[in-house]
């Protein structure tokens, strides 16, 4: 009977975890993708951090409301980016991204000094990582779109030239 009472608390816990989603907000969905309200939190600490801000104070309270919207917009176009990558097949070569990594790490005097770093800006290892194999598919998207583009010099002398 214990055993039983158990599996059914157990299972009971589950549901209410999935029903509730653990707490975790949505605040936009881009063609069904979700974006949360932890994911937007983080982005947005992060942002004020790299923009000299202490998030932690008063004026950096501030900063973290200033620029809420501006990186939850940013978020959106980035989602829209990579649904489009997935849609065209593009990937990241991992391997390639962490040699990126291991080339950003060797500019620090020590690993302490990288940590450090990273601890300052509010990042981990793995989001710095999911950043260089980022720019590399955007930048794959980036000429998958361009590629039929041609002389560029002389479209925009003949839109002028009208």
């Amino acid at each position: 009977m214990r055993k039983k009472y158990l599996f059914l608390t157990a299972v009971l816990l589950i549901v209410i975890f999935l029903v509730i989603g653990c707490g975790d907000d949505v605040v936009a969905i881009v063609n069904e993708e979700k974006i949360t309200k932890s994911e937007l939190d983080r982005r947005v600490e992060q942002y004020v951090v790299m923009r000299g801000h202490d998030p932690d104070s008063e004026e950096g309270e501030v900063y973290l409301v200033l620029y809420r919207d501006e990186v939850l917009e940013q978020l959106i176009v980035e989602k829209l980016y990579f649904q489009e990558a997935r849609r065209r097949n593009l990937t990241a070569d991992k391997e390639s991204a962490k040699r990126e990594l291991d080339k950003f790490k060797a500019q620090f005097a020590s690993e302490e000094d990288y940590e450090k770093t990273l601890a300052e800006r509010r990042m981990t290892e793995k989001e710095v990582l999911t950043i260089f194999q980022n720019e590399q598919i955007f930048n794959q998207l980036f000429e998958e779109v361009t590629k039929d583009i041609t002389d560029t010099s002389r479209d925009l002398q003949q839109y002028y030239d009208c």
